[in-house]
């Protein structure tokens, strides 16, 4: 066995047809490409299934199909060498309602991590003849490489006869390249007839590609010695290519029928070849001893007690010493190439196992692995074995391993929403409806702190949520549309300040719209916490909701809105950069908000409680029993308008091409529309929420009251804080106003926009006997 195929045959096993050239495997593609080491390819030459219901294929849902093709798309895009090249045919699809030939290229554009060379047009001739359209007489090949300035393009392989003018000259010189001339983006070759008569390369396979159209692909893509993989091997034309052009290849074909036509297809070729001439080999004398070999003779020094003669052993890229204490080292790594190991979009490492994502940095990961030992070898290996392994495949992975962006609980992708429940499952929600699928690894996992959410049931009512929110009727509109856009991940939304006294039910409410959203374990965080404390919750929580706060300082203030209102921000850290703080949905609940800068005033939304009424209180428990019941109804109620509000937002979004609104305008006014009111009263509720926030602020309605029966106020600065204070008894008390005179001015320019709303101005006088303030107030006109 050369040493080409003891990379793949070590984590693969025993193909189904062997060669000295080839491998083909009879399993499902995913299976196979998932144990292929990154970076071992040169070139995937493929057509997957079309999904139009072939006797050899399944067909599936549209979404779903364009859903698979990209994570296999992914997989290649792993394995493939950093100057490979990946070449995609796909057909056309039948759409209801919307394409009669849509080319399935065009629905994956966004999908694939490769970069596309170019379109290459296959005008295979005879097909089809349509009634009621043009004929069909092509498909797309899609050309990628992962490297889009250092790939594999041999031209000269490739080039096309100079048939009008093949010996032109100019002063003795040919005008033309004499190799001849270069090839067009269309190529015409005929396919193979499904026919019995008119095709000897025929064999019982319904799509099979002809030779000289992969030969094209293999002698352009590729250089003598690299390695070939189609994924859908087949009637196998692509392994005969490769062979025949002297490229090594590896296939995969999940029906045992097809692998049998592979065989007896390849032993033809391989016996012609021999027969007329064998295949040149010389070209792979690599100078390597079969890697297999190797192992075994360490292995039997080892147990003759001889390994301390150290022996260099490669494996997935990083080269041990092999001896007596670092067999377990090895063994561990090669179990670990199983996993599924990748970077998040911070380069920390990660594994995706039973269905969720965990640090290959954290106790589990650790026992993963020990378990795994255990199960393959029944013992168990040593803490300080475990500690090097993974410290070496994190030293690997990072060089080496695919990257993929995490996301926690929420993540949203070209209008497709999918929400994490916690058990290795996903709720899958788009403008059509949801469902829920298998996890992917899209999610980060905090199982010690995040809990399992209910799985949504279909047939609720949105509105029955109030059987658990104290509420007032007029304000029940804009929570709604809130809870909605809760649920769309990279938006601006408002902040959510409940107020109201005790008794009121205000942190009911926040745990009922936790548990919702985002249920946690521990679902409160004090805000008293340092800055630190802080950035450690926004990381741990997706909906993050601080209880009964007091006071809130303004680097907290300003952490928590660079959180929720912009697109993620960067914190300076000591020892390492910055750290990136994510986008979270934030709510905060206290007796009075406390939050008074008028520059953030509008992103604040502004939530009172009053009084429960009398017979409406019950026990907490009984509560919790109530709301668990309908709670997988209520939650199944939000997806089903949620899913609607997307459909419904780009027609929403029209309606405000004149006027400068936010996201969460946008899609609260969608989500009215959606249950049945205007989208109009919305917006008029969220401009009344507006007016609540003034009233929230006690110096300026001091100031507007001081002002009531005045045209003009005059005096030292220190009197008009006295004034201010007899103005309102409660000022004393309240954190948010200003705790000594000299800090009046400070405040009262921050309010200033809001008291030209009532048209009052004022400055400030400096004199030899202390300052001044003048206020004006200008009458209606």
């Amino acid at each position: 066995m050369r040493y080409w195929k003891s990379v793949f045959t070590r984590r693969l096993g025993k193909a189904f047809f062997e060669a000295d050239r080839c491998l083909i495997y009879n399993m499902d593609c995913m299976k196979g490409l998932r144990n292929i080491s990154a970076a071992s390819v040169d070139l995937t030459v493929t057509s997957p299934p079309y999904n139009i219901g072939k006797e050899y294929e399944k067909k599936m849902p549209l979404e779903d199909y364009i859903d698979w093709v990209a994570t296999w798309v992914h997989e290649i895009y792993r394995i493939t060498k950093q100057n490979g090249a990946f070449l995609l045919n796909l057909g056309h699809i039948s759409i209801l309602n919307r394409a009669t030939a849509m080319p399935i290229a065009y629905l994956i554009w966004d999908k694939v991590p490769f970069f596309l060379v170019q379109e290459i047009i296959w005008n295979y001739g005879g097909g089809v003849i349509a009634h009621k359209r043009l004929d069909p007489r092509n498909e797309k090949w899609l050309w990628y490489v992962k490297n889009k300035s250092n790939y594999v393009f041999n031209l000269d392989e490739i080039r096309e006869p100079n048939v009008k003018y093949p010996n032109q000259k100019r002063k003795w010189i040919p005008r033309t390249n004499t190799v001849g001339k270069n090839p067009s983006d269309v190529w015409e070759i005929a396919k193979v007839s499904s026919g019995t008569w008119n095709s000897r390369e025929r064999t019982a396979h319904p799509a099979q590609f002809p030779v000289d159209l992969i030969t094209r692909i293999v002698k352009g893509f590729s250089n003598k010695n690299q390695v070939i993989l189609d994924p859908f091997m087949g009637s196998g034309t692509t392994a005969e290519v490769a062979i025949r052009e002297g490229r090594h290849v590896i296939g995969f074909e999940i029906r045992e029928d097809y692998c049998k036509i592979i065989e007896g297809r390849l032993n033809k070729v391989l016996h012609d070849m021999n027969t007329n001439g064998r295949v040149d080999i010389a070209d792979e004398q690599m100078q390597i001893e079969n890697i297999e070999a190797v192992e075994n003779r360490k292995e039997e020094r080892y147990n003759d007690g001889t390994a301390n003669i150290k022996d260099k052993i490669q494996t997935q890229d990083i080269e041990l010493i092999y001896d007596n204490g670092n067999k377990a080292i090895l063994d561990i790594i090669k179990l670990a190439e199983k996993l599924n190991i990748f970077n998040d979009q911070k380069g920390e490492v990660f594994t995706f196992f039973d269905g969720r994502v965990t640090p290959i940095c954290e106790r589990d990961f650790s026992d993963l692995l020990v378990r795994q030992y255990f199960d393959t070898f029944g013992t168990l290996p040593s803490s300080n074995a475990i500690k090097k392994s993974v410290t070496l495949i994190s030293a690997n992975a990072k060089h080496k391993a695919e990257s993929v962006d995490l996301s926690l609980r929420i993540f949203e992708n070209n209008g497709v929403i999918y929400y994490d429940l916690g058990d290795g499952r996903v709720v899958k929600v788009n403008g059509y409806g949801w469902s829920i699928e298998p996890a992917k690894p899209m999610f980060y996992s905090y199982p010690h702190h995040q809990r399992v959410q209910v799985e949504p049931v279909r047939g609720g009512d949105i509105w029955n949520i109030f059987k658990y929110l104290n509420v007032t009727e007029e304000l029940r509109l804009l929570l709604l549309c809130y809870i909605v856009t809760i649920f769309i991940p990279n938006i601006i939304r408002p902040i959510l300040y409940v107020t109201g006294g005790e008794g009121t039910g205000k942190s009911t409410l926040c745990r009922v719209l936790k548990d919702l959203v985002d249920p946690c374990r521990v679902e409160f965080i004090s805000i008293s916490g340092n800055e630190r404390d802080m950035l450690y919750n926004l990381f741990q929580n997706y909906y993050v909701i601080f209880d009964d706060v007091l006071d809130i300082t303004s680097k907290q203030l300003d952490l928590l809105m660079g959180s929720a209102n912009e697109y993620g921000f960067n914190k300076r850290n000591r020892g390492n950069g910055f750290v990136h703080v994510p986008r979270r949905a934030v709510a905060m609940n206290g007796s009075k908000c406390v939050v008074c800068r008028p520059d953030i005033a509008d992103r604040i939304l502004i939530l009172p409680s009053g009084p429960i009424e009398e017979g409406m209180r019950t026990s907490e428990g009984e509560f919790w029993i109530a709301f668990k019941k309908d709670e997988p109804l209520i939650f199944g109620a939000i997806l089903d308008v949620l899913s609607a509000s997307i459909y419904q937002y780009q027609t929403i979004r029209e309606k405000f091409e004149d006027r400068v609104v936010d996201d969460f305008a946008v899609f609260g006014a969608a989500v009215a529309v959606v249950i049945g009111r205007s989208y109009e009263e919305f917006l008029e509720m969220y401009e009344i929420n507006n007016q609540l926030k003034v009233k929230e602020n006690r110096l300026l309605q001091a100031v507007v009251r001081l002002m009531a029966d005045k045209e003009r106020y005059d005096d030292f600065i220190s009197t008009f804080y006295t004034a201010i204070m007899d103005e309102d008894n409660e000022m004393e008390g309240d954190k948010t106003f200003p705790r000594a005179a000299t800090k009046i001015m400070r405040a009262m320019e921050m309010i200033k926009p809001n008291l030209n709303a009532h048209n009052i101005t004022f400055y400030k006088t400096v004199t030899n006997k202390g300052n001044r303030i003048s206020i004006i107030k200008k009458n209606d006109t």
